[in-house]
């Protein structure tokens, strides 16, 4: 895929964001929880989907899937706690399989983890 229809595709995704957050103003989504209902095709296909297009985006820019499967939780009326939860874990878990790949092939990149790692821990203490 072409940097520019990456590019194209980010906005338009900021743009579903920032729509999807105004409509949230106007809901009380930490009352409403409901469970997401995998039973129906149509929702695991957007499932599917929208993780496809976050991982498309963790490859290119770093982030996405976590947001990606933030906004599509709290758009099937989970709760805001539980699908931000859900985003971080379903990306930790991806980098932990990516890293252990990547140091089984010996293309870990030990340098630049130790050169971020006290900026993670930084941010993580006053963020």
């Amino acid at each position: 895929m072409h940097g520019t229809h990456v590019t194209v595709l980010f906005v338009v995704f900021c743009i579903a964001v920032a729509a999807h957050t105004i409509n949230g103003l106007y809901l009380t989504m930490a009352t409403d929880s409901e469970e997401l209902r995998l039973g129906r095709l149509v929702v695991k296909l957007q499932v599917l989907s929208f993780c496809f297009a976050g991982g498309l985006m963790n490859a290119w820019i770093g982030i996405g899937l976590e947001k990606i499967l933030f906004v599509l939780l709290t758009f099937h009326g989970v709760d805001a706690f539980r699908a931000s939860v859900t985003g971080i874990t379903v990306t930790g878990l991806l980098s932990f399989a990516t890293t252990i790949r990547n140091f089984v092939n010996g293309t870990f990149p030990l340098e630049l983890w130790l050169m971020v790692l006290p900026g993670i821990l930084a941010g993580s203490i006053f963020g």
